[in-house]
């Protein structure tokens, strides 16, 4: 998995040396995107139902970063999904608040924002996306730095999929998607086939 990993951002490193300048493409006429996310999730045999919210920040004409948070449930099972940054920011607060309990350094403090702060800036992942024509791309994407609960264990995660962008009009985005998430505590490998619906920003 790490093999792919590094040959993927290899890729990722030429294609943007070679296209720093292509202005074709939707991805040109918008900084961003926020929508809700459906999923299905095939993990040990089981197909999970996720539901969430999906963050996406251009910077530059055809690269983009990823944000996403996802709940599921089967059973009496709970599966979350998030950038792995995310997750690290909540923890930094919490030590702050648990911290606050014992003493009272202003400084110390400020190190537990601050360092929460950068944390949940950190994207789970990165994409490139290829002009197909101008209501349509092709985005291959990888997200390394996520992080899931599954059925009490935790675990970080990360992923490589493709996902393709419709514009059909005005400022609305419809992307189906499909991909693979692999379980660094676990080893384990989850297939993900999913959409995406809302607005480009």
């Amino acid at each position: 998995m790490k093999k792919y990993i590094f040959y993927l951002l290899l890729f990722f490193l030429s294609i943007t040396a070679l296209n720093a300048e292509d202005n074709s493409g939707i991805s040109n006429k918008t900084h961003g995107f926020i929508g809700f996310n459906f999923e299905r999730q095939i993990l040990n045999f089981k197909t999970i139902n996720m539901f969430g919210v999906n963050i996406e920040a251009f910077i530059s004409n055809n690269i983009s970063v990823f944000y996403n948070f996802q709940i599921g449930f089967e059973g009496s099972d709970m599966y979350l999904h998030s950038s792995a940054g995310f997750v690290g920011g909540i923890y930094a607060i919490s030590n702050n608040w648990f911290a606050s309990d014992n003493y009272d350094d202003e400084e110390d403090t400020d190190f537990y924002r601050y360092t929460a702060l950068i944390l949940a800036f950190i994207p789970e992942g990165i994409g490139y996306h290829f002009p197909m024509s101008p209501q349509a791309e092709l985005i291959p994407y990888i997200n390394p730095l996520g992080y899931d609960y599954f059925s009490e264990t935790k675990s970080f995660t990360s992923g490589l999929g493709v996902r393709l962008n419709y514009v059909p009009f005005g400022n609305l985005q419809i992307s189906p998607y499909a991909g693979i998430r692999y379980f660094y505590y676990t080893g384990q490998k989850s297939f993900n086939l999913g959409i995406n619906a809302g607005f480009r920003l």
